[in-house]
């Protein structure tokens, strides 16, 4: 899988490759999707390492999830503007991705780590139940700086790994 996309360019799209890498194919799916150009400078791509095709993305304005390799794409929620008094109001909520280990006896066989707004809220929002609900994982008093690019680990549920900006690299659990 490969993404693409800037917040000045054009719409983000989505590359799939079926023989290891050595070449990638454009998934008609992106397009179909409409995804937006990202402030933060690439979109965010996770790909479930527990069921085959199943793929998470954000484009800086909503979280899409494909469960056929890319091929389609639904859009799971609209996300609020990151910055209040924005100067660029496109730009949205869902900045980074990850999933991680799935809660014991979860509906959903990942953990979804999602940075970005919900219900007003910014920060680090956990869903184990395919993103139908969401917890916020962090609280005020830990805003890490911001944060630049996350990951999940898959040995460990509820760790997370984040580049707090200018922080250095950190790991909640």
């Amino acid at each position: 899988m490969a993404a693409t996309g800037h917040w000045w360019g054009t719409p983000g799209k989505v590359y799939t490759s079926t023989d290891g890498g050595h070449t990638f194919t454009l998934s008609q799916g992106s397009v179909n999707a409409g995804l937006a150009p990202n402030y933060f400078g690439s979109t965010s791509l996770a790909v479930n390492p527990n069921v085959e095709g199943d793929l998470w993305l954000t484009d800086g304005n909503a979280v899409y999830h494909s469960t056929d390799s890319g091929a389609s794409w639904a859009k799971l929620s609209n996300f609020a503007s990151i910055f209040t008094g924005n100067p660029w109001p496109q730009v949205q909520g869902a900045s980074a991705i990850a999933l991680g280990k799935a809660k014991a006896g979860a509906p959903y066989s990942a953990a979804v780590y999602v940075v970005g707004v919900i219900n007003g809220v910014w920060g680090v929002h956990r869903s184990d139940d395919g993103g139908a609900t969401w917890t916020r994982f962090n609280d005020d008093a830990n805003q890490f700086g911001g944060i630049g690019v996350m990951a999940a680990d898959q040995a460990i549920y509820g760790r997370i790994y984040i580049s707090g900006t200018g922080r250095g690299m950190l790991y909640s659990n």
